[in-house]
């Protein structure tokens, strides 16, 4: 996870810089300059990656507006944020996920990012806050568990954690994500059955995955009260659960 994250930071500060050399700077309406802010998912949030996992990510700046620069008094083209961001974006992947003689460094998967393939690389703050207000489902819900900003100044981290965390865990026992969590179950249940992994060490029943969905579902259901739960981390959710006699 920490390599990961190191590469993240770093490949995104090259091509960061680069972009700024031929576009200008990315100002914000506070007329400061904006850095992409990275938000790991997955084993990558929860800090549980091994040597094959993937990293999952989703992309986010602070405000819509365009790039800014007067050289010697002379001002150049500009772009909007939204496309300097999809930009770097779309660079940030092909760094880290573009196979060359050497290999690879990480598979990076988008599926998770609102609307999913179909959807924009990159989205304002405000963009992301109205999707999760108006159109995030619940398997969302379940997924933001993990969620955690990797990359990103402090107060955007700060920002998009208090966009991310009233969507994932609400103010009361939230029984009534029960039945959603029930029919996600299901459909995973019946790819397991279709693909023939019953007995999968990951997929099949009391598998990794079982464990995780379990520990999860009662993140959402009761992490709105126990403030203790709302962690990414499995293991440290695990433990919290016993001292709550959740489970035993």
């Amino acid at each position: 996870t920490t390599l990961a994250e190191i590469s993240l930071i770093h490949a995104h500060q090259f091509h960061f810089n680069a972009l700024k050399a031929i576009h200008g700077s990315p100002i914000g309406l506070n007329g400061k300059e904006q850095q992409l802010s990275i938000v790991g998912m997955g084993k990558l949030g929860g800090e549980e990656l091994n040597v094959s996992s993937d990293i999952d990510l989703i992309f986010a700046y602070p405000n819509k507006g365009e790039t800014s620069w007067l050289e010697s008094g002379v001002a150049r083209k500009t772009v909007s944020n939204q496309e300097f961001f999809t930009r770097l974006g779309q660079k940030l992947i092909a760094a880290l996920d573009r196979k060359t003689a050497d290999g690879f460094v990480f598979r990076v998967d988008m599926a998770l990012r609102p609307y999913g393939q179909s959807g924009a690389l990159v989205m304002s703050f405000d963009a992301l806050e109205e999707y999760y207000l108006t159109q995030g489902r619940e398997w969302e819900r379940y997924a933001m568990v993990k969620a955690r900003v990797v990359s990103g100044a402090t107060a955007d981290r700060e920002q998009l954690d208090a966009i991310l965390r009233p969507f994932v865990y609400r103010r009361y026992l939230d029984f009534g994500a029960i039945e959603a969590l029930r029919d996600l179950k299901k459909l995973i249940n019946r790819e397991v059955m279709r693909k023939g992994l019953q007995d999968d060490i990951k997929l099949g029943a009391g598998g990794i995955r079982e464990v995780e969905f379990i520990v999860q579902a009662f993140q959402l259901v009761r992490g709105g009260r126990n403030i203790s739960l709302q962690t990414q981390s499995l293991h440290t959710a695990l433990q919290q659960l016993v001292k709550s006699n959740i489970v035993a």
